[in-house]
């Protein structure tokens, strides 16, 4: 499957930094801890997938309402589903943000009933930024524990040879 990015900017101020991808080295200072997350992602990402149907169709279903509310507040909506990273969230930026209307009430009612994670922030431009994390992808858990062995020794070794 292709990668999917639907990205618009409807804000007046297209001004913006290049924002810097947060690492596991910016949050976690131990060496220990961070050799964990970075196996554990590679692990994660490397176990077989399946695209959850019901996260794809709330994926789906909400992007093109929440296209149309940056539209209204004039700010700006990326959305993405990574099938090399195994992710999909939605980003959005709004020089303010407000729900007023039934039918922006019923829309974070349906994103807060069926995404995984809804963070609101503010960004150091003074905008807001909400960022949901609906998972889409989910792991297929192998019957055999050898199979999961296996992932992990190829994930080990392949650690073992960057260090080199």
């Amino acid at each position: 499957m292709e990668n999917y990015v639907f990205k618009k900017d409807y804000s007046i101020d297209r001004d913006c930094d290049e924002k810097k991808e947060v690492t596991a080295e910016d949050l976690v200072p131990s060496a220990i801890i961070r050799e964990y997350i970075k196996f554990h992602t590679e692990f994660m990402r490397r176990m077989p997938k399946i695209v959850v149907k019901k996260d794809k169709e709330t994926f789906e279903r909400v992007v093109p309402k929440l296209n149309k509310l940056a539209q209204i507040l004039r700010g700006s909506i990326e959305a993405t589903v990574d099938y090399e990273k195994w992710d999909s969230h939605i980003i959005m930026t709004f020089p303010y943000f407000e729900v007023t209307r039934d039918e922006e009430r019923e829309l974070f009612a349906d994103i807060m009933k069926n995404c995984h994670n809804f963070n609101v922030t503010a960004t150091k431009d003074g905008k807001v930024r909400i960022y949901i994390l609906i998972n889409y992808f989910e792991e297929i858990m192998p019957k055999d524990w050898d199979v999961a062995n296996e992932i992990a020794d190829e994930v080990i070794l392949d650690m073992n040879e960057e260090e080199e």
